[in-house]
């Protein structure tokens, strides 16, 4: 299904936990234009589910004899049973075998709320990496639980938190439990959360990455293993849905994923987005030439309207930079209807050793991973202007942000290096931005990233570090198991197989490649020009269309934005001014206050809708 909404509560208060359900339910409706199609009610529980927009998912299922339901967005895989596609099984196994065990059967991107009629507790499910994105606010009467961020917001009073929203206007994610609204948090993943009375009675949980032992797989065994786990989950997926597509770039990822699929003997249609001149484009066509691929290329509209921000308002709940999620929507709205599955290539970056060129020269080394150097290098490293904040909150984002990964890596100094950047990588990028956007995709239709599947992570996490180090993993199993697919060009230039020999003169753009970051590299540290790169960010032109429009410059008028909350009123002013500036640095951080905004606004109406 593409969302839901669940108030759990004691039943002496049900009435009162009744009125803020309705309210959060005409919400979804009214803010998001989600259709009701299912629900389910127990004697301490309301449930709502949602249809996506392509009309799939929503469903309710029951189990008469005992007054059981259950309800479950996301796209899940049972590891043990390849029949067991339907949420009327997950049901069953849940009465015959217990949460924990029906958990540990699972994989995939989802969420699971079961209302146990034998005993009346309530019981959710997240999945390993709560990627599939849930939320939880408390009430005197109860508690709310949603997988909209925004819903919740919208049940009281509409506070922002100020921590979230410096994360987010100042890197364009929010981290740990924190959203944009001060008493809405985010559920952690890999969770059994039980519920009695409407509050949590137990946590459990049911995976922990501290469990698996890296660098216990050897190069051959990892490249089998590796296969057997996606061509596995390609025949299963393609068991249940008959139409999928899936994304194929000029990069690894999505090519190892087409390969797994073609392996499987499961049809898949391929789609690229981007001019006809970027390198992802030529090489996606070429590789889909030579396989017999049917193929789609999506050109990506340059700007976007102010209906598409609405939509993709719609979509992520305010939590993304709504321009750059409205050109994602664009596109994924051209193939609705269609296609029943989107499959992409997100989590592949984890087989590459992802980041890792930070860790050198002391690679697998164990030690405490440097959180201040991984967050300006890859976290805080882009434009953005604190002095908007109110000195009284105002953080050091690289300081707050290295605290978080020293909170994450906590008690973990014993462990290689790398495996603690991949445990961070997971916490933070992949849980928090890529799991925004899948979230907000599967609003839209089903979407899964086979590399985020239980059997695939565990393999490639513990895979040796000299194995997974410049894409061996991947390189190895694509030579040995797809040699056309190696063979073929990335959009680099060189091949995707291991570098030999004989086919060493294949990677010589490689070389072109690395020696013009290099001579870049050295260029801005000598404050030199030497490849005409402009380092001063021209305003962006999804910005300037529509600035033109009397809607948006009424959104942002300093005098009267509602984000006044969080930001200063003064330096805002100078900042929107300067924005108008040819070398204004920081279009980034304006999307997002235009965002975070535009929620606001929303909201509002909604509330004036109602009153």
């Amino acid at each position: 299904m593409g969302a839901f909404l669940a108030f759990l509560y004691p039943e002496e208060l049900r009435n009162e936990a009744s009125q803020t359900y309705e309210k959060g339910r005409q919400a979804a409706s009214r803010l998001l234009a989600l259709k009701p199609q299912g629900a389910a009610q127990s004697k301490e529980a309301f449930a709502v589910s949602f249809a996506r927009t392509d009309g799939s998912g929503g469903a309710v299922v029951g189990d008469p004899k005992t007054g059981s339901w259950l309800l479950a967005i996301g796209t899940w895989i049972h590891r043990q049973s390849f029949e067991c596609q339907t949420e009327q099984c997950l049901l069953t196994q849940y009465l015959e075998i217990g949460s924990l065990k029906l958990a540990g059967a699972l994989e995939g991107f989802f969420t699971i709320l079961i209302g146990d009629g034998r005993t009346g507790e309530v019981t959710l499910i997240t999945d390993i990496t709560g990627s599939c994105h849930c939320f939880a606010r408390e009430f005197s009467c109860g508690i709310a639980l949603s997988s909209s961020s925004l819903v919740l917001g919208r049940l009281g009073m509409v506070e922002l938190d100020p921590l979230g929203c410096q994360e987010f206007l100042s890197v364009g994610t929010i981290f740990e439990e924190r959203t944009l609204f001060k008493n809405v948090h985010k559920l952690p993943g890999a969770t059994i959360f039980t519920f009695s009375a409407g509050r949590v009675q137990r946590e459990q949980h049911y995976w922990d990455i501290k469990h698996l032992t890296p660098e216990a797989f050897e190069g051959r065994y990892s490249t089998d293993s590796l296969w057997e786990a996606l061509t596995r989950s390609a025949r299963f997926l393609g068991g249940r849905y008959p139409t999928p597509i899936c994304d194929l770039t000029g990069g690894y990822d999505s090519r190892a994923l087409v390969a797994a699929f073609l392996g499987a003997g499961v049809p898949v249609t391929c789609t690229v987005s981007g001019q006809p001149q970027n390198p992802d484009v030529i090489v996606s066509k070429g590789l889909a030439r030579v396989a017999g691929l049917d193929h789609i290329h999506l050109p990506r509209t340059p700007q976007v309207s102010l209906e598409a921000i609405m939509r993709a308002f719609q979509m992520t709940d305010g939590e993304c930079n709504l321009f750059e999620y409205a050109g994602i929507l664009q596109t994924q709205e051209r193939l609705i209807g269609k296609f029943d599955l989107s499959v992409n290539g997100s989590f592949g970056g984890l087989a590459r050793g992802l980041w890792w060129e930070l860790l050198f020269p002391y690679l697998g080394a164990s030690g405490k991973l440097d959180g201040n150097l991984l967050v300006k290098r890859r976290y805080a490293f882009g434009a953005y202007d604190r002095t908007i904040f109110p000195h009284e909150i105002q953080v050091d984002i690289v300081d707050h942000l290295s605290g978080v990964i020293d909170r994450l890596t906590e008690g973990l100094a014993h462990f290689p290096n790398t495996f603690q950047m991949d445990f961070v990588n997971l916490s933070m990028r992949i849980h928090r931005w890529q799991g925004r956007i899948a979230s907000s995709t599967n609003r839209l239709r089903p979407c899964l990233s086979p590399f985020g599947l239980r059997s695939v992570l565990e393999v490639v996490l513990q895979t040796k570090t000299q194995f997974r180090v410049r894409s061996l993993l991947i390189r190895h199993m694509l030579h040995r198991y797809d040699p056309t697919f190696a063979r073929y060009p990335l959009a680099l230039g060189h091949p995707a197989e291991p570098l030999t020999w004989n086919n060493m003169h294949r990677f010589f753009p490689l070389v072109v490649h690395f020696g013009k970051k290099g001579i870049h590299k050295l260029s801005q540290m000598a404050n030199l020009n030497v490849f005409g790169s402009q380092f001063i960010c021209n305003p962006d032109s999804r910005l300037n269309t529509l600035l033109k429009e009397d809607a948006v410059r009424d959104l942002l008028n300093p005098s009267s934005m509602r984000t006044l909350q969080i930001l200063e009123k003064a330096p805002l002013k100078r900042f929107l001014s300067a924005s108008q500036d040819s070398d204004f640095l920081w279009n980034e951080q304006l999307m997002r206050i235009f965002s975070i905004e535009y929620t606001l606004r929303s909201l509002e109406a909604e509330q004036n809708a109602d009153s």
